[in-house]
């Protein structure tokens, strides 16, 4: 699947230069897009050159109703492939990072190292049923605008970061209402696929790895740190402060901080 993308660099290659910054690409979490990282991406186009993707049924990106880790592993594969990236970085964040491990494990020789963002290589039970009927029940399409939106989904979604959030999936139709541009049908129809392990065969990934994670996030248990440290041979880990499961929103610089220092190890 041929997967949407933005690129950003600070300082193009030339023939006389070739491949001085490592290439990093960020691959988003659930319900998110290439859009959410694109001024995290711009600040460490300083150290790589960054691609970020719309997974499939994200963002631009083509809908499938196959959402599993291995679909997607696979798209990204085929994206490098067809972009010629020489052993990428890449940066997966939550549902993201669940693919990046899925290729780290599959395919590690494709890769020149791996970022992790707060989520571990174990299954997680995903509670998102009632975010999923709120906004597979409501007809968007009769919509007109971003306000009539966010008080149609109040009571489904309550909580106003996470509604605002959502709200980021929709975009406005040439009919004058709007249109969801995640795939809503197959997340609600396979979600649990998502919360499954990645190869679950206890493959060890031998090259270098950061995992970042948030101070007050939920997603990361004390438990998981063994379980990292025997799938992955080489890690460092970096806890950032004040940040919960979206570390790169929540404490930016010191996210983009930890990232750039990682670049200097793999250049």
């Amino acid at each position: 699947m041929k997967l949407h993308y933005e690129r950003f660099e600070s300082t193009p290659h030339t023939h006389a230069n070739p491949g001085s910054k490592p290439v990093l690409i960020i691959l988003h979490g659930l319900f998110g897009s290439g859009e959410n990282w694109k001024s995290v991406a711009r600040r460490l186009s300083a150290h790589y050159t960054c691609y970020c993707l719309d997974m499939r049924n994200h963002g631009q990106s083509p809908h499938d109703n196959d959402i599993g880790h291995n679909a997607m592993a696979g798209d990204v594969l085929e994206f490098i492939d067809a972009h010629k990236l020489h052993r990428p970085v890449l940066l997966g964040h939550s549902m993201g990072g669940k693919v990046a491990m899925t290729i780290a494990f599959s395919r590690p020789e494709i890769i020149g190292a791996l970022i992790i963002v707060d989520i571990a290589p174990r299954k997680y039970y995903l509670n998102f049923t009632g975010i999923l009927r709120a906004m597979k029940t409501l007809d968007v399409s009769t919509l007109h605008t971003y306000a009539q939106a966010d008080e149609a989904l109040t009571a489904g979604i309550p909580d106003n970061l996470l509604r605002y959030f959502i709200m980021k999936n929709l975009t406005k139709t040439k009919e004058g209402g709007f249109k969801w541009k995640v795939n809503v049908c197959a997340l609600a129809d396979n979600i649990v696929v998502l919360g499954n392990e990645p190869e679950p065969d206890n493959t060890v990934y031998q090259g270098k790895t950061l995992f970042i994670y948030g101070a007050k996030s939920g997603f990361v248990k004390d438990t998981d740190f063994d379980l990292l440290k025997n799938r992955f041979s080489e890690i460092r880990f970096s806890c950032i402060a004040d940040a919960g499961h979206w570390v790169h929103a929540d404490n930016t610089d010191s996210f983009v901080k930890a990232v750039a220092e990682f670049a200097e190890s793999v250049s």
